[in-house]
């Protein structure tokens, strides 16, 4: 398929069973560093890549080649899925596999996290806080929007001393929401062991990717 090349498909593994759980969709059709280009992007651009993937996902279920489970982190910023959240939550309803919006937490100006808050009561809809521990986090705006994945990006925390990143971590789990912890950039044995004491159920990066599919 001549889309497919555009997607990367990076698993989301439980680490107590081994199994992916989850793919974050990773879209490549940039020519330069992604998360750069990523940043400078309208909302109108922004929306047309969603629709890209979207289509892309589709294509690979029909023709076969859709790997399961079919649960699929979309990349999307705030803004963008405030502007086109009637379309975006009319297509969502349509798909036939389940799509879990990803939004980069430091992106959300605190107009946007009122909206935000008001579209997740009106139209409830699968969410993933991204890179959260990047920058200014807040523990305030997981309350608000109460997300169903948050991810801790390892190559930021790593940076973090340990009693810090234990007790941002504790603080998350102490809110007491039906929600799970992801480290993403899972890239050395160091990063795994780091995930696993700190009883972060969930985890994605290269490390478990090469682990998925050695032979």
């Amino acid at each position: 398929m001549k889309n497919e090349a555009l997607i990367k498909l990076e698993p989301v593994v439980s680490l107590r069973t081994g199994k992916v759980v989850a793919y974050e969709v990773l879209y490549r059709g940039f020519n330069r560093e992604a998360e750069k280009a990523f940043a400078s992007i309208d909302e109108e651009w922004d929306y047309e890549i969603f629709l890209s993937n979207v289509l892309t996902l589709r294509h690979m279920l029909e023709n076969g080649v859709l790997p399961e489970p079919h649960r699929f982190l979309l990349n999307i910023k705030p803004s963008t899925l405030l502007v086109f959240a009637g379309s975006i939550m009319s297509l969502i309803e349509m798909l036939p596999f389940v799509v879990i919006l990803e939004l980069r937490e430091d992106w959300i100006r605190d107009k946007e996290l009122v909206e935000l808050a008001s579209l997740r009561k009106e139209a409830p809809f699968l969410l993933s806080l991204d890179d959260f521990g990047k920058g200014a986090s807040n523990i305030d705006r997981i309350i608000t929007l109460e997300p169903n994945l948050v991810k801790l990006d390892l190559e930021v925390l790593n940076k973090v001393p340990a009693t810090s990143l234990l007790h941002l971590v504790e603080s998350i789990k102490g809110l007491k929401l039906p929600l799970q912890l992801v480290a993403e950039k899972v890239e050395t044995q160091e990063h795994l062991k780091k995930t696993r004491a700190l009883n972060i159920g969930l985890a994605q990066g290269y490390l478990l990717e090469k682990k998925l599919f050695v032979v």
